[in-house]
């Protein structure tokens, strides 16, 4: 005999898991992507000096963040 189906609770408990755990990836995306603009928005402010002396210039910003 085969084990009996999984209850409707099981099921929903599972597909409510999946996307709990859908909005916690896409928000830790949200915050990575805030941080990324946070660190660009610091570097540009700098001056070419003080971009100079830690090793990117202006054009590099993106890249090096």
């Amino acid at each position: 005999m085969a084990g009996s189906p999984p209850s409707r609770d099981a099921i929903a408990s599972s597909s409510n898991r999946g996307f709990l755990l859908f909005i916690a990836f896409l928000l830790s995306r949200i915050r990575a992507y805030w941080r990324f603009r946070a660190s660009i928005r610091e570097l540009s402010h700098l001056s070419d000096r003080e971009l100079d002396d830690i090793g990117i210039s202006r054009y590099e910003i993106d890249t090096a963040v």
